[in-house]
């Protein structure tokens, strides 16, 4: 709790003594932003403890005695912008306040779930349901919520909600002291501060008020922050102003990688429109700091200095979260259109309907150019004026914050068109669109501002009316009035503006969380309190569609226990869906369980809910197998005293021992389905998986073997249609030693498949 203290009051303190900032919107915003960047440094090498703040404290004590205060210069806002833009920053943050209770979090399977392993265990980064995947990407914000979790006492949920609001008010904070800071306009600050959070309407998108989920609040807000320091530096590059602004950017890299790319995009361009050489040292301490840190940044550059040659597989890709990249791409100047009516056009046509016939979404994911209707009509008037912008505030005075924005937006809008992120990340063309969207609505806001002061009266409001209306009625009538009604059908409107406990929370979410109820939350909190880091659990969860991973999601977020026994996602499943399958060892351990699938699996803990078909065996099993440390009726927890022996992979060598004959097993089946079939009576440790005829065994799934020594013998199909072989193999100290035993089988296709 110290460091959550001390941390803030050193930002506080640098930012209006020693970066003499006076404008106390910007000391606020900055202080909220730096506090999170470098809260997030802190617990990325191990240092986010209570004895970080006495060296902070020593900090505070120094700039509060050698650098005096300035005084402050509020913004001069004239009393009826004063009141609007107190007006838009309450309806922003109570709407992030009640939004955040109603619903869930975007993408909650993953970061709940990473968010509970973090706080438990710590880095490195390991994907929540595979132990053996260290994971690549952009995990900053999961970092910091943990961070805040442990270091307060707080719930996971409690921490990010107080986190996603903080991250709103530095948003609201820092904008709104820019815009009035390059401006001096009171419509110029107010239409930047509305346009931005509530008139971007780039695809399903309003603005950043409703994209606050996610990594977004936390990536935007430093993103305006960074925007902030470099103008600062534009103004006056100090060396103070210069560190601060290079030892921010750098970590922006564990939090949002692309944003990084293009925050560094626009210091190229304000070196050369300034001439200040001040920005070359901020990219040099950043890109130091992104190289050496961990996530995305340092990845890429192991990988160019030390190359792995493997053959990934698209559902190895994304769960690692690798990243493939060429540059010039094949397809130079077209971006790859993904699944889904959200991503493909604006929500602003949906109130527009004499425009439906030409807002008709295209079948399939095709290249689009740059210029086409298909690509463009994913975004609105900030966009589609975006020349407009660009004349207005490049006139004298050119104002160059707002000038920074539109070439960040310029460069996001014309990147995917330009580099091929590879089979996975091709798809993830959406973070580009509404990062241009974002950017063009802040310099349109300024820009329109401009433009409308110039004008008389009656035409002034006349433009300015039809604007607002235009720019602001998607997210009223789409976001805010549906969160007003939700609020009222799900109680009292007090109940919805401070964050719920944890168990209020996952009760009132029990449906999209897949029925997870009081039996799985006392499981889950028993669980956290009796077992070790690192410790596995597999439950018999529902597994039916992509949704169903909410329920294992929530047990190891409150539990901080990774949840095993799951396949990668299927090769024909669309980009981005998680790994809801169980894997062929869990579906034999629910059927038939044994010692050897317990130590293949790497359990600890069995958690066994109500439906299983054999129950009652499996209590039975379990009962004489494991130690049971709770139950309630049909709820069972049981520790696994098995040691893990998970399979490193397939050896080179032959083995050498007599494997057991193939007795029973069908010509044909189809994709996806369990069967059984028997094997002659054998000593020692046996295996068999599915391998493609033609290929050799080092093309194995290791995710879908299935390790025997004695029982029924149960194996599932793969996913695919196609040839197979059922390749038995020897198991020694992990690896699998191929035998000449295999078994061809005929994979027919079917329409729907379920494990």
């Amino acid at each position: 709790m110290f460091l959550l203290i001390a941390l803030p009051l050193f930002c506080w303190l640098l930012v209006h003594r020693l970066l003499k900032v006076t404008c106390p919107l910007l000391c606020v915003g900055f202080t909220i932003t730096l506090g999170a960047v470098w809260m997030l440094s802190l617990a990325n090498v191990g240092l986010a403890t209570n004895l970080a703040a006495l060296p902070l404290g020593l900090a505070c004590a120094y700039l509060w005695k050698k650098c005096p205060a300035s005084a402050f210069e509020a913004p001069a806002l004239s009393k009826p912008a004063g009141y609007a833009l107190v007006g838009i920053w309450v309806v922003v943050l109570t709407y992030t306040c009640a939004n955040q209770n109603l619903f869930l979090d975007d993408d909650f399977w993953i970061h709940y779930a990473l968010m509970g392993l973090l706080k438990s265990d710590g880095l490195p980064v390991r994907h929540p349901f595979f132990a053996e995947i260290l994971m690549r990407g952009h995990y900053g914000r999961d970092l910091l919520i943990a961070t805040m979790s442990r270091l307060s006492g707080v719930s996971l949920f409690q921490a990010q909600f107080t986190h996603q609001l903080l991250a709103q008010l530095g948003s609201l904070l820092c904008l709104s002291g820019l815009a009035w800071r390059s401006t001096r306009s009171d419509l110029s600050t107010v239409l930047a501060v509305l346009f931005t959070f509530v008139g971007v309407n780039v695809g399903s998108r309003g603005g950043l008020m409703e994209c606050y989920q996610n990594n977004n609040g936390l990536a935007y807000m430093v993103t305006l922050g960074l925007f902030g320091l470099l103008y600062l530096v534009v103004e006056e590059a100090t060396p103070a102003r210069v560190v601060v602004a290079g030892l921010a950017l750098g970590p922006f890299a564990l939090i949002y990688e692309t944003h990084f790319g293009l925050i560094g995009l626009v210091m190229l361009v304000y070196l050369v429109a300034t001439r200040r050489k001040e920005f070359v040292a901020i990219g040099l301490i950043a890109l130091t700091i992104a190289a050496v840190q961990g996530g995305p940044i340092t990845n890429m550059v192991r990988d160019r200095l030390h190359p792995v040659h493997r053959q990934w597989t698209p559902g190895e890709l994304n769960q690692h979260q690798i990243v493939k990249f060429t540059f010039p791409k094949k397809e130079l100047f077209q971006v790859q259109l993904a699944y889904g009516f959200y991503q493909r056009r604006s929500c602003a046509y949906s109130l527009l309907p004499p425009l439906g016939p030409i807002t008709q979404v295209a079948p399939g994911t095709p290249y689009r150019p740059l210029w086409s209707w298909d690509l463009l009509m994913i975004h609105w008037l900030p966009t589609l004026l975006a020349p407009f912008s660009l004349w207005m505030l490049a006139r004298r005075p050119a104002n160059q914050l707002g000038l920074g924005f539109w070439v960040f937006a310029a460069a996001s809008y014309l990147v995917p068109g330009l580099v091929n992120f590879g089979p996975i990340y091709e798809f993830e063309y959406f973070r580009w669109e509404f990062a241009t969207g974002f950017a063009f609505a802040v310099a349109f806001g300024l820009a329109a501002g401009r433009f409308l002061e110039k004008l008389g009266p009656a035409l002034k409001w006349s433009l300015l009316t039809a604007l607002v209306v235009l720019e602001v009625s998607p997210s009223l009538v789409l976001f805010v009035a549906p969160t007003v009604e939700a609020v009222h059908q799900k109680g009292s409107v007090a109940d919805f503006f401070r964050p719920r406990k944890q168990l209020a929370y996952v009760m009132g979410l029990s449906q999209e969380l897949r029925g997870f109820c009081f039996q799985d939350y006392k499981a889950a909190r028993l669980l956290s309190q009796i077992s070790q880091p690192g410790d596995n659990l597999i439950v018999n969860a529902p597994c039916r569609i992509p949704h169903d991973i909410r329920l294992e999601s929530t047990l190891a977020g409150i539990s901080g226990r990774r949840s095993v026994g799951h396949s990668l996602p299927w090769p024909q499943e669309p980009v981005g869906t998680p790994p809801f399958h169980r894997s062929a060892p869990a579906v034999a351990f629910w059927g038939h369980p044994s010692e050897a699938l317990l130590a293949q699996l790497s359990v600890d803990w069995v958690l066994m809910r109500p439906g299983a078909d054999n129950q009652a065996e499996l209590i039975d099993w379990f009962d004489a197998h494991c130690q049971v440390k709770w139950a309630e009726g049909n709820y069972r927890l049981w520790r696994s005293p098995v040691p893990h022996r998970p399979l490193v992979g397939v050896s080179s060598q032959p083995s050498r021992a007599d494997p057991p004959r193939f007795k029973t097993v069908p010509d044909s089946v189809y994709t996806a389905t369990p069967f059984e079939f028997s094997l002659e009576p054998s000593t020692g440790l046996w295996a068999w998986g599915f391998v493609k005829a033609g290929d050799g065994p080092e093309s194995l799934d290791l995710h879908e073997v299935v390790c025997w020594t004695d029982g029924p013998c149960l194996a599932v199909t793969p996913p695919i249609s196609g040839t197979f072989e059922l390749r038995l193999f020897e198991v020694r100290d992990g690896w699998l030693y191929p035998t000449e035993r295999a078994f061809p089988i005929e994979v027919k296709a079917r329409a729907f498949v379920v494990r």
